[in-house]
């Protein structure tokens, strides 16, 4: 079989051909609508289609995406006509578009930037589930958490990628902030938050070895320094950037304004 005429521009080509006349044709009323049914038949048949492409070469990863997103819109007609609620069926989209990049990640270990979109989806998809049960606060705790543990996931299979330690280190730490924000002091969610980044900066620092990552002690120690202020000092620690920042800057100006001796 020559799939020639099923890949790249002939492809998309005349699917945006045939979606146009299809588009046109109802806007003159000269076609009936489809309704939901008929558009989820529709992504039914481009889904295997898409599947199809991917079969005949497995190193195309890329048709996964829309064969999976397509599968997850046909899946969700059904469940409707079943009389699904409409907050599980749309977590059931998100999360096929989600198991589309885990499963990109999966056929191809080295596209690992594919677990960024995964997780992302995977944890918004969880929202509406979510949303009749919890509080905005649980919400916004847990979508902050998963990403940052989709960040972890991310270091923990390319462990090159020492830098995704950081965003994971400073999420699960705001993740803290929404649900303790009612019961602890202004200075205490200072504290934490501080504590938190400075813990990530030590991590870093202590896999020095392997990643080379010695300078983390400077940031790791300064962020120590100004949890206990603002923990000790309460509106006082407000002003740490005066101490921390501002300080250090007019001092480095003023060496390099400084005259030189000869």
């Amino acid at each position: 079989m020559n799939t020639r005429l099923l890949r790249g521009p002939w492809l998309w080509g005349g699917l945006l051909i045939l979606l146009g006349g299809y588009l046109l044709a109802r806007n003159l009323e000269l076609l009936p609508d489809l309704g939901d049914a008929g558009w989820g038949l529709l992504a039914a048949a481009a889904a295997v289609v898409f599947f199809a492409l991917w079969l005949s070469n497995r190193q195309q990863w890329w048709w996964l995406i829309p064969a999976l997103t397509l599968a997850g819109r046909a899946a969700i007609t059904g469940l409707q006509t079943l009389g699904v609620p409409s907050n599980v069926t749309g977590s059931i989209f998100l999360w096929s578009i989600a198991l589309a990049f885990a499963l990109v990640w999966l056929v191809r270990r080295d596209q690992w930037w594919a677990l960024i979109p995964a997780g992302v989806m995977a944890v918004i998809g969880a929202i509406p589930l979510l949303g009749e049960a919890a509080s905005g606060e649980v919400i916004g705790a847990f979508f902050l958490l998963g990403i940052g543990l989709m960040f972890l996931i991310v270091y923990l299979s390319r462990r090159e990628h020492w830098w995704a330690l950081i965003p994971a280190g400073v999420l699960v730490t705001l993740s803290v902030l929404p649900v303790t924000a009612n019961s602890l002091s202004e200075a205490a969610l200072g504290a934490i938050f501080f504590g938190g980044l400075c813990l990530t900066f030590l991590i870093l620092w202590l896999l020095r070895g392997r990643h080379g990552t010695g300078w983390a002690i400077y940031p790791a120690a300064t962020l120590l320094v100004v949890a206990i202020v603002v923990g000790l000092f309460g509106p006082l620690g407000r002003w740490w950037p005066v101490f921390f920042l501002i300080v250090p800057g007019l001092w480095l100006l003023n060496r390099a304004l400084r005259p030189r001796s000869a």
